[in-house]
């Protein structure tokens, strides 16, 4: 279940950020957006290792995850093989 501030919605101009299929966006310094402990408190917005390492410099995020970049796949993947035992 997602709490009511999982979503942001908003402009998305400013600091170039990839996306996982390999695209970018534009995030702006003073848009809301959510940043560093902030957005990993969000269920919603929290892609834990799989934020690039564009992403994790443009939203504060760097020192706050791991140092690997892992895909959601490759998490989900962890995961199932920690299920099965």
């Amino acid at each position: 279940m997602r709490g009511r501030g999982d979503k942001w919605r908003g402009p998305v101009v400013g600091v170039m950020v990839g996306t996982s299929c390999g695209g970018s966006v534009r995030i702006p310094e003073q848009s809301g957006v959510p940043r560093g402990k902030d957005l990993l408190a969000r269920s919603g917005l929290n892609k834990d290792a799989a934020f690039t390492d564009d992403e994790r410099g443009a939203l504060a995020l760097r020192g706050l995850l791991p140092w690997r970049v892992a895909s959601i796949e490759e998490q989900v993947s962890v995961e199932l093989e920690h299920l099965g035992r």
